[in-house]
């Protein structure tokens, strides 16, 4: 019954077993490894000091993260390990492979490990590695051959993937009868040995030379070996361990600039370079197969296409900018190679500048001007452009035309103006015609003004309006209202007034500071009164003494004179006022005023005699009274008088 229980116990745990322990497998199975294959290396009987042919160890990541094994190490130095440089990262399906050569030093068996240290879990993994030396053979009787190599191991260093690396080493028979080498055959992607066309005898004492060269296919770390057979006595089987790493190509063209911007440039006249250095930055030549340009008013010169540039190779590109119209211009220059950056582009931009000359009044036509007077016209020089401009030369064609105030150079900024003065002075009558020309870098030059002008005689000539004065009845002793006189130049040159003589007492000027110039078309004014002393119709003249021809200018001048009767007006007035300082008398010459006083201090009675009026006039007289105080009353009624 006992038994019974444990079969179906035991039956129980078989069926159970995976369902209870399924998980656990499966989480172990993501985990990862390096699993190394071989397992373990044996090389064999291998002669005393002589290296074996070399075998490999794979390690292979069979785990889906990265593992990475940081040493390789032989546990005795009879077996020599190579591989790539570590540390080294392997990924998930991924491997690696080390060499391992066998060379012994004695006639006994070798064992011991290729240990590798390896971060994370597994911490390390022991391949084991085994070998037996051979007692060297006795020394061979009578003449042998030795074989010597140039080197014992190479190392290619790192070669362009596609590129090849080669080293020579040399062969010498060191013995003293032929060497015969039969075969040459090298282990290890992407190395060889060339050179010698085999079978070949090497005599005694001489060497042959033996070409080995490393052609990586992909990047990454290499190795190894050479192995030449031959019948030499001392090493039947010679090996050369072998080295190197291929490097993945890099095909990268640089420019030494990525804008250029060549400013403000003038249209037509000037150019402006800028050079570009594209530079081969990486380890591969670099075919330029086109230069391409865009922008108008851009070129480009100075690399051949095709061409090609070795890796540090430099090359130069001359970009110039010639704008032929004005404003702003935008474009690029682009270098296409096989360069993994092409096209090499660079930005482009300039402004296209022009200065333009207007002249004002432009054509300058002078009129008549007399001999030997000047004329003047100021001209002015603006800048409607874009630039600055440059006068450099100026001109003037035609006799009795120059040019003052106008220094060259001239330079003039945009939008802004100079001017200077254009004379004709002619040397005698009749029509001229002259050119003023200005040298300048405006698109137009140079630039032509036409100039005409004709000389006349000098005319000197002064005319008076009016020619003649009459003035109204005036009273003896007074003066009448002014009357003005314009003196003008009619002629064509200029006139001196130097003096105004009146012939009669009776009329006075008024109103010319002497001496005075008058310009051809000038005029001035003066006045004349009337001031009878007698009375009478009255005449003179006044004279105007001058440099015209038709000088002296006169004026005629005439007026009555009418002798003052003498008459007076007796005024009175009562007031009963008292405390009293006395009265004024204030007279008008309308009714109802305005009034001005008379008397010349306070009246000390109510009467008053006003000596100071005239025939034929009316007045209206009023009064106020002062008293002590100063203070003045209003106006009295108002009295009028009239004088026959």
């Amino acid at each position: 019954m006992k038994r019974t229980e444990r079969s179906l116990l035991f039956l129980f745990s078989l069926i159970l077993g995976p369902l209870l322990f399924g998980t656990f497998t499966q989480q172990a199975a993501a985990e990862s490894r390096l699993t190394a294959s071989p397992i373990s290396l044996n090389f064999g009987s291998v002669p005393v000091n002589t290296l074996s042919s070399s075998q490999a160890i794979t390690l292979l990541n069979t785990g889906n993260r990265n593992m990475e094994i940081l040493q390789a190490a032989s546990s005795i130095p009879q077996f020599a390990i190579s591989g790539p440089t570590l540390p080294v990262s392997v990924s998930p399906g991924q491997g690696v492979s080390f060499l391992v050569v066998f060379t012994p030093n004695a006639a006994v068996k070798f064992s011991g490990s290729i240990n590798f240290s390896i971060q994370g879990r597994d911490a390390s993994r022991k391949v084991p590695v085994s070998g037996t030396g051979l007692a060297p053979p006795p020394p061979p009787q009578g003449p042998v051959p030795e074989i010597s190599l140039s080197a014992a191991s190479l190392n290619l260093g790192n070669v362009l993937v596609g590129s090849t690396s080669s080293q020579p080493v040399l062969l010498t028979n060191n013995g003293t009868a032929n060497l015969s080498i039969s075969q040459i055959s090298a282990q290890g992607t992407g190395f060889a040995a060339t050179g010698l066309a085999l079978p070949v005898t090497v005599p005694a004492g001489q060497s042959a030379s033996l070409a080995v060269s490393f052609s990586p296919l992909t990047a990454g770390s290499a190795t190894g070996s050479v192995t030449v057979l031959s019948n030499a006595a001392n090493t039947p089987s010679a090996k050369i361990a072998l080295s190197g790493a291929g490097t993945a190509q890099t095909l990268q063209l640089s420019a030494s600039a990525s804008n250029l911007n060549f400013g403000n440039i003038l249209v037509g006249t000037t150019s402006s370079s800028s050079a570009v250095t594209f530079t081969n930055t990486g380890n591969t030549s670099v075919s330029i197969s086109q230069v391409k340009l865009t922008g108008s008013g851009f070129t480009a010169s100075g690399i051949p296409v095709p061409s090609a540039l070795t890796p540090g190779q430099m090359a130069t590109l001359m970009v110039s900018f010639d704008p032929s119209v004005t404003g702003a211009a935008t474009g690029s220059v682009s270098v296409v190679s096989n360069a993994t950056n092409s096209p090499a582009s660079i930005g482009l931009a300039g402004s296209g500048v022009q200065p333009q000359l207007s002249l004002q009044p432009g054509n300058v036509a002078f009129g008549n001007v007399p001999v030997g007077s000047t004329n003047t016209q100021t001209m002015t020089i603006s800048n409607p452009g874009s630039a600055t401009l440059n006068i450099s030369q100026s001109s003037v064609s035609g006799a009795g035309f120059s040019i003052t105030g106008l220094t060259l150079p001239l330079n003039v900024a945009p939008s802004t103006m100079s001017s200077f003065t254009l004379s004709y002075t002619p040397a005698g009558a009749g029509t001229v015609s002259g050119t003023l020309k200005l040298v300048s870098n405006a698109p137009v030059s140079p630039a032509n003004f036409v100039l005409s002008g004709s000389g006349v005689a000098q005319t000197s000539q002064l005319s008076a309006s009016p020619v003649s004065l009459s003035f109204a009845s005036t009273a003896v002793g007074s003066s009448s209202a002014s009357q003005t006189v314009t003196l003008s130049n009619t002629g064509n040159a200029a006139v001196t007034i130097s003096k105004l003589t009146s012939s009669s007492t009776a009329f006075g000027v008024t109103g010319l500071s002497l001496p005075l110039n008058l310009a051809a078309g000038q005029f001035t004014n003066f006045s004349v009164l009337f001031a009878p002393l007698t009375a009478g119709s009255l005449s003179g003249s006044i004279s105007v003494a001058s440099t015209a021809t038709n000088s002296p200018t006169i004026i005629a001048l005439s007026g009555l004179a009418s002798q003052v009767t003498s008459s007076s007006v007796n005024l009175t007035w009562s007031d009963s006022s008292t405390g009293l300082s006395g009265f004024n008398v204030y007279r008008g010459a309308t009714t109802g005023g305005p009034y001005a006083k008379i008397n010349p201090s306070l009246t000390p009675s109510t009467s008053y005699t006003d000596s100071s009026v005239q025939s034929g006039s009316t007045y209206y007289y009023v009064t106020t009274a002062v008293d002590t105080t100063g203070a003045e009353s209003s106006y009295s009624n108002e009295s009028a008088a009239t004088i026959p």
